[in-house]
C-alpha cells in the first residue's frame, strides 16, 4: 500500500486491528476512529451523493431515479446485522418506521442526497424515538427496547447523531479497533457501515485510482445475514469501473466457503486477479489447496513458510516470493509497534 500510494494511488483502509495508524499519520493521511468512543460518526441512515455518471454494465443506471430508496437497501442490511433474528412482523414494522422517519424529515425517496445537510438526516436516535411513541403497538415497543442501547445507551455515539467523518485525504484509515470488546452484532453492523462509507469514497470519481483494503474481512461473514458478503461480492465485481482495486485480507478463507454463505463468499475469492498466500495451517490448507489447485509440494512449502514468505498467484503464473521492506519503509511501518 505504501508503494502504491507513492505512485499516486489513493488508499482507503478498513482497519479492525489498528495496524495502519502509524503509517497513515506519517504520510499526512486521515486516520479516523470510527469505533466505540471515537470521534468519527457515520450515520447509517444518511445516503451518499449519487456517484459520478459513466458507462454502466449489467443494466445499472448511472443516476438512480430514487437514490434514497436505493440507500434503504443498505439501511436494511445494517439493521439486519445489528438486530439479528427478527421475525417477519418485527422486520416489517421496523422497515415502516425507517420510511416514516425519512418522511418526517421531509426527505422524499427521489431527493438528491447532496442537497441535504448532515444535521437533517434521521439517525438511530430518531428511529428509536419514533418507535417509542407507538405506545399502542407492542411490536414497535419491543423494537424500541432492542434499539435503546444503540440510541441512548453505550453504543449511541456510533450512530445516534449526524455524520462527523471527514475522509478527504490521499491515505484514509477507518479504524474500528475499539469495537473489539463489543458484541458481534455491533462489530458486524459497524463494519458494514464503515465499508459502505469506504465504497462511497471509491465511487466519488471514475478517474482517480483508488485501492480499497478490507482487512480482517472474515468479520463480515454471518450465515444469518449473507447479504453482508453479497455487498462485498458486488464491490469486487464493480470496483474496476471506478479505476479502483479491492484488496481483501483474511486469516480464515474457509469462512467464505461455509455452506450457508458459499454462494456469496466464493466469488469474493474467485474474483481476485492476484492472490498472495502466506503460511497456511490446519483445516485451512486443504480448502485453500482445492480453491487454487495447489500441488503437494506447494502445500508443504506453505505449511512451513516463515514470516514474509508466500506463494504469489497471478493468472496462470505462480512464484514463491519473500516480501521485504527498505529501511525507510520499515521505519514507517513498524516504528510504533
Amino acid at each position: 500500500l505504501l508503494r502504491e500510494w507513492a505512485q499516486g494511488a489513493r488508499v482507503v483502509v478498513v482497519d479492525p486491528e489498528r495496524e495502519y495508524r502509524h503509517m497513515c499519520r506519517a504520510l499526512g493521511g486521515a486516520w479516523v476512529n470510527v469505533g466505540a468512543g471515537g470521534a468519527g460518526r457515520i450515520n447509517p441512515l444518511q445516503a451518499p451523493p449519487v456517484p459520478e455518471a459513466g458507462d454502466e454494465e449489467e443494466g445499472e443506471e448511472s443516476a438512480p431515479a430514487a437514490p434514497i430508496a436505493q440507500h434503504l437497501q443498505r439501511v436494511r442490511l445494517f439493521l439486519d446485522l445489528l438486530l439479528p433474528n427478527l421475525g417477519q412482523r418485527q422486520a416489517a414494522v421496523l422497515g415502516h418506521a425507517v420510511r416514516e422517519v425519512y418522511r418526517a424529515a421531509g426527505i422524499a425517496l427521489d431527493a438528491d442526497p447532496a442537497t441535504i445537510p448532515p444535521a437533517r438526516w434521521p439517525h438511530l436516535g430518531t428511529l428509536h424515538a419514533w418507535l417509542a411513541r407507538q405506545r399502542d403497538d407492542e411490536v414497535a415497543q419491543g423494537l424500541a427496547a432492542l434499539l435503546e442501547e444503540h440510541a441512548v445507551g453505550s453504543t449511541a455515539p456510533l450512530w445516534a447523531g449526524p455524520s462527523t467523518v471527514a475522509a478527504d485525504a490521499g491515505f484514509v484509515v477507518l479504524d474500528i479497533h475499539d469495537l473489539e470488546s463489543s458484541p458481534e452484532s455491533v462489530q458486524r453492523a459497524q463494519y458494514a457501515n464503515v465499508l459502505g462509507l469506504a465504497w462511497d469514497i471509491v465511487r466519488q470519481s471514475r478517474e482517480e485510482r483508488v485501492i480499497l483494503v478490507v482487512d480482517e474481512a472474515w468479520m463480515l461473514v454471518d450465515p444469518k445475514v449473507p447479504q453482508a458478503l453479497s455487498f462485498l461480492k458486488r464491490m469486487s465485481k464493480r470496483i474496476r469501473k471506478y479505476s479502483g482495486s479491492l484488496v481483501t485480507v483474511t486469516q480464515n478463507p474457509t469462512d467464505f466457503l461455509a455452506p450457508e454463505v458459499a454462494r456469496e463468499g466464493e466469488p469474493v475469492l474467485a474474483n481476485a486477479s492476484t492472490v498472495l498466500l502466506l503460511r497456511q495451517e490446519g483445516r485451512d490448507l486443504p480448502t485453500v489447496a482445492g480453491i487454487y489447485g495447489l500441488s503437494e509440494a506447494e502445500q508443504d512449502r506453505l505449511a512451513s513458510a516463515r514470516v514474509g514468505e508466500g506463494l504469489l498467484i497471478c493468472g496462470n503464473g505462480r512464484a514463491w516470493v519473500t516480501v521485504d521492506t527498505a529501511p525507510h519503509e520499515t521505519a514507517l511501518l513498524y516504528a510504533a509497534r
